[in-house]
């Protein structure tokens, strides 16, 4: 297993053919993954982003999330990018979503592709091929605004008084 390395394909969820395809040590662990997504396709490193197992469909499975989420309570742990190898998962399934900017959801489908033999002078992750330019998606200005005004309008409508001043005064005699 250490001198194998994994070759995985990443394609952009674009109308366009943007992908890499990368050589990964098996020993590599999905933060680090993580991490050289950002970089190779000029993501933003301060938006949240999981990965998802999936099936032949690209359905949404299990999540590995960015940070470990369990607590003491937890009977079952989730997986963590940090803590999972892409190794361990390989039994799984071959088929892993990538999402990042759960606002915007830039969409990333991961295949492992095959096993190799390794190369002892290699880094953890190498890119082999890359094809196309992605530019992730950003919600426009005008678009935040009239999110903006309509959930604003629904908070006013939500805190409006319903009742809006229709009380009759009370004459005090009666009571």
């Amino acid at each position: 297993m250490s001198n194998e390395v994994f070759k995985l394909r990443i394609v952009a969820d674009t109308e366009e053919d943007i992908f890499a395809d990368v050589l990964v040590d098996t020993s590599c662990h999905f933060l680090s993954l993580h991490r050289y997504i950002l970089d190779l396709f000029k993501l933003d490193k301060l938006e949240m982003a999981s990965f998802y197992l999936s099936n032949d469909e690209w359905d949404k499975g299990e999540e590995i999330t960015l940070f470990d989420m369990s607590s003491e309570e937890d009977e079952f742990s989730p997986l963590s990018m940090e803590s999972t190898s892409i190794f361990q998962i390989c039994e799984k399934t071959n088929k892993i979503l990538y999402v990042h900017d759960f606002l915007n959801m830039n969409i990333f489908y991961v295949e492992i592709l095959d096993l190799l033999p390794g190369n002892q002078h290699h880094a953890q992750i190498q890119l082999i091929h890359h094809f196309g330019t992605y530019v992730p998606k950003k919600m426009e200005t005008h678009e935040a605004d009239t999110n903006m005004d309509q959930i604003n309008e629904i908070y006013d409508e939500f805190n409006e008084d319903p009742l809006n001043g229709d009380f009759e005064e009370l004459d005090e005699d009666l009571y």
